[in-house]
């Protein structure tokens, strides 16, 4: 029998998609990445009849439950446990000179974020900063769903 394979491309959208009120799986059963929105789990046991939620809402909270109660999804790292900020760091430091030093200063204080994106466009380095960064989620994807039974494909 051949290993699941799991697309690439979607182990990437499911880490861009992270946030703190969305969590995200991978059915290791089927290769599909599942988003579940906080409230549907508070939804699940709740005192609501869920045959008056609209159709879309009753098959978000079956989602829900499915996740909390079958072992074959497997959590994506938080939001937390992935360092964007430590992404922007190390690629700045492979820029030159006179662009190292400006997104260096752009990360640094509030609004970092913000500012990088910013001076990434404006030093039109934009698409060598999303090149970057796919290739760190897609080393980040490999590391953490690795040990899995599963095949990632491009």
């Amino acid at each position: 029998m051949s290993r699941l394979q799991v697309k690439l491309s979607d182990l990437i959208e499911g880490f861009d998609f992270l946030s703190d009120n969305l969590d995200v799986y991978l059915n290791i059963k089927t290769g599909e990445v599942i988003y579940v929105e906080d409230e549907w789990y508070s939804l699940v046991d709740g005192d609501q009849d869920h045959d008056e939620l609209p159709e879309w809402q009753q098959e978000c909270i079956e989602i829900a439950e499915e996740v909390m109660y079958e072992d074959y999804y497997e959590p994506f790292p938080t939001k937390y446990e992935i360092d964007e900020y430590g992404m922007m760091e190390s690629f700045s430091y492979t820029m030159e000179k006179e662009i190292k030093d400006r997104l260096l200063r752009a990360i640094n204080g509030r609004g970092a974020f913000r500012r990088f994106k910013d001076e990434v466009f404006e030093l039109g380095v934009r698409e060598d900063w999303f090149n970057y960064r796919e290739e760190e989620l897609k080393a980040l994807a490999i590391k953490w769903f690795g040990a899995l039974d599963i095949e990632i494909i491009e």
